[in-house]
């Protein structure tokens, strides 16, 4: 669940490097929860969540396969190879 690859992200960030995630909702985020806000309910709220949802994985899967390639910790390799097949079979 994304829960519990979140909390296994912030685990790694306190036991490695001593500090606790900060999370801020990205500039793309905002636009998302606002386009979704202004869409009339029905078939145009219908379509923009699904088109959104669909870009939200494949940049989750890009950046996690890019995370694979360059994480110098073996478990946040593994980590991240978690994300991009969970990401995969949802998309």
């Amino acid at each position: 669940s994304q829960e519990r690859e979140i909390n296994e992200g912030e685990m790694f960030l306190r036991d490695w490097y001593g500090t606790l995630a900060e999370l801020n909702l990205p500039p793309s985020g905002q636009q998302l929860i606002s386009t979704l806000e202004s869409a009339a309910p029905g078939d145009p709220f219908n379509i923009a969540f699904l088109t959104n949802f669909s870009e939200h994985h494949i940049m989750a899967i890009s950046r996690s396969v890019d995370c694979v390639a360059q994480a110098g910790h073996e478990a946040l390799r593994e980590y991240c190879g978690m994300i991009v097949q969970m990401q995969t079979e949802d998309v």
